[in-house]
């Protein structure tokens, strides 16, 4: 009996289903929650409420991190990480919907509950990429990261078209996301019957030292930190420093998605330079430089806006390609990628989400929002001196 299978005829493997599976979880990690700043302006209208109200949207996810992270790991070691992660994208999907339906408390809620999501996700990955791709964390991380800050480019140039399909209705805009999370649980429920829940459990037992004992594991949390700053600070606030420049709403709109397409791109690029390189301090001072230049252009060089924006999104984006590639390479196996994920994401947006509010004071204190430039310029001079600690080829070492 013979067959017709022809030899030239791609398969797809396990292995590559489980990556785009992972890319999949990606989508929902980021586009959620940048894409609702533009639709800020319609949500303030429609619900008759001030700025610093609607603000509060941007602001909601980075605690929502901050203080969920910490339980990520506790969780995922009873349901095993597959489910987390379905877990995530259904706690995604139903704030979605929340927040699109009722008034302002709805919306708050919604957030929240999404940013719950989120930091989920943001711990899992890591942990599961170590598990699952030991010897690709690099190219996994990266093309995860890659695929977040795609999503949340493309999502944040259609959130508006989308509104004005049904005149200005921000509802329809935000909730026609729930999308993402529909499709990836479609296509992880398979996934979600690999538990990991044992093996977990078998790697806690063997290593019980509390993961923040260790020199190393604070070096990789603040290099997160310092990145988690600067990239929120700028997300947040970038169109208003934009205005003070002179550029128009329109122009800084646009800037503010390139910021965040340019954070992508990085991802095509440090893959082969940290697989090539013993240790990687080399590409975490050249990433702070990124940054400290892009911050410097704005200050002395405005009128190079669309050039400096793209510098800081590169600069950013690939401090956060490397400090979550940190948390695997550092750790010699996925627990401890967990919870030194869990660590340095709790601490990173706690600094993200209380710096993103401190540097809203400093600029209005001083009608201006230079000195929040120069802030961020020393901000960028320590993540380059923590780097060449985190950096380092080593791993932290157990008790």
């Amino acid at each position: 009996m013979t067959t017709n299978t022809d030899p030239r005829k791609p398969k797809v493997t396990p292995q590559i289903l489980l990556f785009i599976c992972v890319m999949l979880v990606a989508t929902n990690l980021r586009a959620p929650f940048t894409a609702m700043a533009p639709l800020l302006d319609m949500i303030q209208n429609a619900l008759n409420v001030g700025t610093s109200e609607a603000g509060i949207v941007m602001a909601i996810p980075l605690f929502a991190f901050m203080l969920f992270s910490p339980f990520v790991p506790m969780i995922t070691r009873k349901t095993g990480l597959e489910n987390g992660l379905l877990y995530t994208v259904i706690l995604i999907g139903l704030g979605i919907l929340l927040r699109s339906f009722g008034g302002l408390s709805f919306l708050y809620l919604g957030t929240a509950i999404i940013g719950l999501g989120i930091a989920a996700g943001n711990v899992i990955l890591p942990s599961y990429i170590k598990l699952k791709f030991p010897h690709k964390i690099p190219l996994v991380t990266s093309s995860y990261v890659l695929t977040m800050g795609l999503t949340a480019a493309i999502s944040s140039a259609i959130v508006i078209p989308l509104a004005q399909v049904h005149d200005l209705n921000w509802r329809f805009a935000a909730g026609a996301f729930v999308i993402l999370p529909i499709i990836t649980v479609i296509l992880w429920a398979p996934q979600a019957r690999k538990s990991t829940k044992e093996k977990m459990g078998d790697i806690t037992k063997q290593y019980l030292s509390p993961i923040w004992r260790y020199a190393l594991a604070w070096q990789v949390t603040f290099f997160f930190a310092c990145n988690s700053i600067l990239f929120y600070a700028m997300i947040s606030w970038l169109p208003s420093i934009f205005n003070e420049i002179g550029l128009s709403p329109e122009k800084s709109a646009t800037l503010h998605g390139a910021l965040q397409l340019a954070s992508a791109v990085p991802g095509l690029i440090l893959v082969p330079l940290i697989n090539r390189t013993k240790d990687q301090r080399g590409i975490a001072t050249l990433v702070a430089i990124f940054n400290l230049l892009g911050l410097l252009g704005l200050l002395l060089l405005p009128a190079w806006a669309t050039f400096w924006t793209i510098i800081i999104g590169l600069g950013t984006g690939g401090g956060f390609i490397l400090a979550l590639s940190f948390m695997g390479l550092r750790t010699s196996n996925s627990d401890r990628a967990a919870s030194l994920s869990s660590m340095s994401q709790t601490i990173g947006y706690l600094a993200a989400g209380a710096a993103t509010l401190v540097l809203a004071k400093v600029a209005e204190a001083n009608d201006s929002w230079q000195p929040i430039l120069i802030i961020c310029m020393a901000l960028c001079v320590t993540q380059g001196l923590i780097g060449l600690f985190a950096g380092r080829s080593i791993q932290i070492s157990y008790d």
